[in-house]
C-alpha cells in the first residue's frame, strides 16, 4: 500500500512537490523513504497526486508529480460531530474513529457536567494532527475540520442542518426514526450533539429542543461519551447508503 499524506496546495508548484517539514520527517525517520519511492499526496480538494521522490537534502524531501486522479470518497451526508469535552485520551479516540467513519467536522463544547473547561493550544495542535493522520490512514480525500471550543448554547446556535441529541432519557424516537420524518435525499447536513460523562441535564435538553433540536435514542444500553458519537455517525451514514462500497470508487484511476 502506498503511503498517503495531506499537504497544502502551496507545497505543489506545477509538477514539483516540496514536502513540508512534518511529512519530510515521517518519510525520513519513520518510513525510511529513498529516492525513487512513490507516495500519494492530497491537497484536500478531492485530487490525489502520485509523486515520486527525487531529492533528499537534509531530510527535506522533494518529488515530482507522476499522475493525478479525482477521487470521491467523502459521504453524501455531512455529519458535524459536537462532542462535549471529556478526558483527553477519550476525546482523541472520538476524533480518530469519527474521522475513519466519515465525520465532516468536530466541535468541542462545554456544558454543565463537562469534566474539562478549557483546551490548551498544544492540545488543539495534537488533536488536529490526530485528525490529519487518521484521514491519511483511512483514505479520506478531504480533511475534517476541528473547530474552536464553544459553550453549549453557542454551539447550538452554530449548528448546521438537522440537529440530533442522543439522550438516554429519550424513549420515543430512535435515531433511525429520523429517516421516517425526512427523505434521505433531502438531508445534506446533520449536527450530532454528544454529552459528557454523566450526560446532558434536563434543562440542556429542553434548551436544545426549544431551538429546534431533536432528542433521539441510541438503544437500551448506555454508551460511553466517546463511543456514542461514533455509533450515531455510523448509523446516519449507513442509512444514507454511505457504507455501500460501490459509492466510493475513484472517478479515474492512476495509470499503470
Amino acid at each position: 500500500m502506498i503511503n498517503r499524506f495531506f499537504i497544502s496546495d502551496q507545497c505543489i508548484h506545477g509538477e514539483t512537490v516540496f514536502f513540508p517539514k512534518h511529512v519530510s520527517f515521517q518519510l525520513d525517520k519513520v518510513l525510511r523513504s529513498v529516492v525513487g519511492d512513490n507516495v500519494i499526496v492530497c491537497d484536500g480538494s478531492g485530487t490525489e497526486y502520485l509523486v515520486t521522490i527525487d531529492q533528499i537534502n537534509r531530510a527535506k524531501y522533494v518529488g515530482h508529480v507522476v499522475n493525478t486522479r479525482i477521487v470521491d470518497k467523502e459521504p453524501s451526508l455531512n455529519v458535524h460531530l459536537y462532542q462535549a469535552l471529556i478526558k483527553p485520551d477519550r476525546y482523541e479516540y472520538a476524533l480518530q474513529k469519527g474521522v475513519e467513519i466519515g465525520v465532516n467536522s468536530f466541535t468541542p463544547f462545554t456544558c454543565t457536567r463537562s469534566e474539562l473547561r478549557d483546551i490548551s493550544c498544544n492540545r488543539m495542535r495534537r488533536w488536529k494532527s490526530i485528525i490529519r493522520e487518521s484521514a491519511e490512514q483511512s483514505g479520506r480525500t478531504r480533511l475534517p475540520v476541528l473547530n474552536d471550543l464553544l459553550p453549549f448554547s453557542v454551539a447550538l446556535r452554530s449548528s448546521i442542518g438537522m440537529v440530533l441529541i442522543p439522550w438516554e432519557e429519550e424513549h420515543q424516537v430512535g435515531i433511525k426514526d429520523v429517516f421516517n420524518m425526512v427523505r434521505r435525499d433531502e438531508l445534506s447536513d446533520v449536527s450530532v450533539f454528544i454529552g459528557p460523562v454523566g450526560g446532558f441535564t434536563a434543562d440542556e435538553i429542553n434548551e436544545a429542543k426549544k431551538m429546534g433540536s431533536l432528542s433521539v435514542s441510541l438503544g437500551s444500553r448506555i454508551l460511553r461519551s466517546e463511543t456514542a458519537g461514533v455509533i450515531a455517525s455510523a448509523i446516519l451514514l449507513y442509512e444514507v447508503g454511505d457504507m455501500n462500497t460501490l459509492n466510493n470508487q475513484p472517478v479515474n484511476s492512476f495509470n499503470p
